[in-house]
């Protein structure tokens, strides 16, 4: 479930797992926002998004960070879960995120 409201009267914060558009890619993309790693220039009013599957993940390590109005809402709840090969995961239904 996808909050699209999340960021209207605040900015998001490191942890949020964030629904974003990849302008470049022309497609939304599920990432979580972290601290800026050390030695990246960090821009101002940008956001460092990892992926989950942190040695294939496409994510700001490969396309840099993100502007808010590229974020179209905070992921809330996780109705179910992908995991290896493709298969649903054990216990990841109906799970908030963290």
């Amino acid at each position: 479930m996808l909050d699209t409201w999340a960021y209207k009267n605040h900015e998001p914060q490191i942890n949020d797992i964030v629904v974003f558009h990849h302008k470049s890619k022309n497609q939304d993309l599920v990432k979580r926002i972290v601290d800026w790693p050390d030695g990246v220039t960090q821009k101002d009013e940008q956001w460092f998004l990892m992926g989950g599957n942190r040695k294939y993940s496409r994510d700001s390590r490969s396309f840099g960070g993100i502007e808010q109005h590229q974020i179209v809402g905070q992921v809330k709840l996780m109705l179910l879960g992908i995991g290896n090969n493709d298969r649903l995961s054990d216990n990841r239904y109906l799970q908030p995120v963290h």
